[in-house]
């Protein structure tokens, strides 16, 4: 299975975020900020409504929100049913 969860439903942690990345861009885009993080191997997206304080080398914890998320079948790349 393969978990889905879009950019703006990410957001930066506390002590009990599962996940914890690695800042390689921060973008201000006008009303959001993109910052681009490594997990691990793979590159994601966060989509924040505010300004924050971080900067590429910096590391974070981001915290999904579980209820938006989608599973996929990895191999056929299809959604699974809820």
């Amino acid at each position: 299975m393969l978990l889905g969860i879009r950019p703006e439903h990410l957001s930066f942690g506390d002590g009990s975020a599962t996940l914890h990345a690695n800042v390689e861009v921060v973008e201000p885009t006008g009303a959001d900020t993109q910052v681009l993080c490594r997990v691990g191997s793979n590159n994601i997206i966060v989509m924040l409504r505010d300004r924050i304080n971080a900067h590429a080398g910096d590391a974070i914890r981001l915290q999904a929100d579980l209820e938006r998320a989608h599973l996929f079948d990895a191999g056929s790349g299809m959604r699974l049913a809820a």
